[in-house]
C-alpha cells in the first residue's frame, strides 16, 4: 500500500483496522498515530439482549449489549503501542443518520439523546476510568473506587412466561466476578482481559440479583445490586448535573445560560425503577429563576418536540433541561451586552430558588 506524505504533526485514521495502522507505521515509523474516529457500534438503552425483539415492534431497535463490537474495534488501535489513543464514535446519539423510519436519530452513542448512559458507558468506565489511579492528574473528579462492577441488564422476567431463565452480562475490572439471586448460592466467572462475564441460565426470581467484583486475593472490592420491580406508583427527581457524583459541581451559574440536567425516574411502591415504563411526565418550574428549556427520554423513535414540557418515559427515565433565567454574572455593562443578544434573558420566574415539579404519571 502506498501512503502519501503527511504534513500533519499527528496522523489520524477513521474506522480502520489494526492492519492499516501497522502498514502506515511501517512506512512512517516516527509519525504519531491516533484513531480519530472509531467504533460505530449501535445500541439502545434498556433493550436487554436476551429479551428481544427489542422495542416490542418491527422498527429498528438494537440490544443494549454491544461490547463484542466495542471491544474488537477499540483494540484495533488501543492494543498497538505505537498508536496514541482512540476517539470513540460517538459520545452521544445525535439527530440524523437513522436506519429507517420511525427512528429520527443515530444509535452509535454511548449515551442516548437525553444524556442517559447506555450499557457501553459502564464497560468503558470499568476499563478506561476505574483502572486510572485515584491520584492521577488526568482522572475526572468523580468519587469512585478503582474497583468496578456493573450488571448490564435489568432484573425482570422474560415476557415469555415459559422461559424462566435470563442471560446476564457483568462488566468489571477484577479477575473474578460473582452473582447471587436473593442472597442464594453464587455463580462465579473469570473475567477475561478487557472483556465481560456472561452468566447463562440465571433463574429469575422476584427480588434482587447482586454482582460482586473479586480481586486477586479473593476479597470482594465492589458490588452492585439490580432489583425487580412492580407497577409504576410515583416519580423520583434527581440531578445529574450539577452533582458532585458526576463531577459537575454543586450549583448552576446564574448567567442566564447555565442549565441543570434533571432526571425523572418512574418507580414502584418500593422505590425501584420501573424499567418497562413509558409513562407520560410533565415538567414545570414551580419557583425560582429557571425555565424548562427542553425534555427528552432517549427514545430514538420519539417524535415529540424537544421544547414540549410533556415527554413519554423510555425504560422508566425522562429528562428535563432547566435553564437559568437571571443573569447575575459580571458587571452591569457585560450583563447589558448579553441581554441584547440573549432573547431569553429575564424570561421565567425570578425567585430565589428553583423547585422542580413532575406533575403526574399518566
Amino acid at each position: 500500500m502506498v501512503f502519501p506524505i503527511s504534513r500533519h504533526q499527528v496522523q489520524g485514521f477513521s474506522h480502520v483496522n489494526a492492519q492499516l495502522f501497522a502498514d502506515y507505521h511501517a512506512v512512517w515509523p516516527n509519525k504519531p498515530l491516533v484513531a480519530s474516529e472509531c467504533c460505530s457500534c449501535e445500541t439502545q438503552r434498556g433493550e436487554d439482549d436476551d429479551l428481544g425483539p427489542y422495542g416490542g415492534n418491527s422498527s429498528v431497535f438494537y440490544s443494549d449489549f454491544n461490547i463484542n463490537c466495542v471491544k474488537e474495534q477499540t483494540q484495533w488501535s488501543n492494543a498497538l503501542d505505537f498508536v496514541g489513543g482512540t476517539f470513540v464514535w460517538t459520545l452521544h446519539d445525535y439527530f440524523g443518520e437513522p436506519d429507517h423510519w420511525p427512528h429520527i436519530s443515530s444509535s452509535f452513542g454511548s449515551y442516548d439523546l437525553a444524556g442517559f448512559p447506555k450499557a457501553a458507558v459502564w464497560w468503558y468506565r470499568s476499563w478506561w476510568l476505574a483502572n486510572t489511579p485515584m491520584d492521577s492528574p488526568d482522572r475526572p473528579p468523580i468519587p469512585e473506587t478503582e474497583a468496578f462492577v456493573h450488571i448490564a441488564e435489568s432484573w425482570r422476567p422474560n415476557p415469555n412466561a415459559s422461559i424462566r431463565h435470563r442471560v446476564l452480562h457483568v462488566y468489571a475490572n477484577t479477575p473474578t466476578v460473582a452473582i447471587a439471586v436473593n442472597g442464594g448460592a453464587e455463580q462465579t466467572a473469570v473475567m477475561p482481559a478487557f472483556g465481560y462475564a456472561t452468566f447463562e441460565n440465571v433463574t429469575y426470581a422476584e427480588g434482587s440479583i447482586a454482582a460482586t467484583a473479586i480481586d486477586a486475593a479473593g476479597a470482594v472490592v465492589a458490588s452492585e445490586t439490580a432489583s425487580s420491580f412492580g407497577e409504576a406508583r410515583s416519580l423520583e427527581l434527581t440531578l445529574d448535573a450539577p452533582s458532585v457524583t458526576t463531577g459537575t459541581g454543586r450549583a448552576v451559574y446564574l448567567d442566564g445560560k447555565d442549565v441543570a440536567l434533571v432526571r425523572c425516574t418512574v418507580v414502584d411502591a418500593k422505590g425501584n425503577t420501573v424499567h418497562t415504563s413509558s409513562a407520560n411526565v410533565t415538567f414545570a418550574v414551580a419557583a425560582g429563576p429557571g425555565m424548562v428549556w427542553g425534555t427528552g427520554s432517549g427514545n430514538p423513535s420519539d417524535h415529540n418536540h424537544n421544547h414540549n414540557p410533556l415527554r413519554s418515559s423510555y425504560h422508566g427515565l425522562t429528562r428535563a433541561i432547566v435553564r437559568t433565567t437571571v443573569d447575575a454574572a459580571g458587571g452591569d455593562r457585560a450583563r447589558a451586552l448579553r441581554k441584547l443578544i440573549n432573547i431569553d434573558a429575564g424570561a421565567g420566574l425570578g425567585m430565589a430558588s428553583i423547585e422542580l415539579d413532575a406533575a403526574r404519571v399518566q
